[in-house]
C-alpha cells in the first residue's frame, strides 16, 4: 500500500468535510448549527441526559456542551428542571418544539444513512464499522501514549 498516510488523511478529511456539508445543508432554514445536532439526537434517543452524559455521547468538551445547551435552552428546544446555577449534573429534556426538531433531524439522518446503505451491503458496513472502531481505539491508545511520553521529556 503506497502512501498510506496521504491516502488516510485525505480520505478522513474528505469524509469529515462531506458529513459537515450534509449537516449544513440539512440545517438550512433552522436556527441551529451542526454542533447542536448530536445533542438533540441523543436527547431524542434518551431524554433526561445530563451535560456530563451528553459530553461523553457527543464527544465534546464541557465548554462546548455548556454553550450548546445554553443556546438550545434559549431557543426553547430543551429545558432543565433545576434552577441551580451549577446545572452540569442536572438532566436536560426536550421541549415539544425540541422533540419535533429532533424527530425531523433524525428523519434526515436516517435518509442519508439509507442512501449510504444502498451502495454498501449491510455485511460490508458491519466490517467497515468494526475496522473503523479498531482503528479509532488504536489511534487513541497511540495518542495517549505519545501524550504520556511527551510529559516525561
Amino acid at each position: 500500500m503506497k502512501d498510506r498516510f496521504a491516502n488516510f488523511t485525505a480520505m478522513t478529511n474528505r469524509i469529515n468535510r462531506n458529513v459537515y456539508r450534509i449537516k449544513f445543508k440539512a440545517l438550512e432554514g433552522f436556527d441551529i448549527k451542526t454542533v447542536h445536532v448530536p445533542c438533540l439526537y441523543h436527547l431524542l434517543r434518551k431524554d433526561g441526559l445530563t451535560a456530563t452524559e451528553l459530553c461523553k455521547l457527543c464527544e465534546e468538551d464541557k465548554a462546548i456542551m455548556s454553550r450548546t445547551l445554553d443556546y438550545l435552552e434559549k431557543k426553547e428546544y430543551v429545558f432543565v428542571e433545576s434552577k441551580k446555577t451549577k446545572r452540569y449534573n442536572c438532566p436536560y429534556y426536550l421541549t415539544e418544539k425540541g422533540r419535533k426538531l429532533a424527530e425531523m433531524l433524525n428523519y434526515k439522518i436516517e435518509t442519508v444513512l439509507d442512501e449510504v446503505n444502498e451502495h454498501i451491503p449491510d455485511e460490508e458496513l458491519a466490517k467497515f464499522y468494526s475496522y473503523l472502531s479498531t482503528l479509532d481505539e488504536s489511534l487513541e491508545f497511540i495518542a495517549n501514549s505519545i501524550a504520556h511520553i511527551a510529559k516525561k521529556i
